[in-house]
């Protein structure tokens, strides 16, 4: 996910999604709540670079349910 992170921040939306989609698997399987926080947040803003609104509002839905599990793990 760090490659797709380095592509948004390079202006290149298309690749970073390419790179996330490529993580989102592995992250899923290993339930790794942490780097699907990252991965969901980057593909918010890929969206957002590509002015696909309703892309990004989805993926900033699947952003706040990690996190919040994330956050309730973390009082735990």
């Amino acid at each position: 996910h760090k490659l797709g992170s380095n592509a948004n921040k390079q202006g290149d939306f298309e690749g970073a999604l390419d790179y996330f989609q490529q993580a989102r698997p592995v992250a899923e399987a290993d339930s790794a709540l942490s780097d699907l926080e990252v991965i969901y947040s980057g593909m918010k803003d890929s969206y957002v670079g590509l002015k696909n609104f309703e892309r990004a509002f989805h993926y900033s839905q699947l952003y706040n349910k990690v996190h919040d599990k994330v956050a309730y793990r973390s009082m735990a």
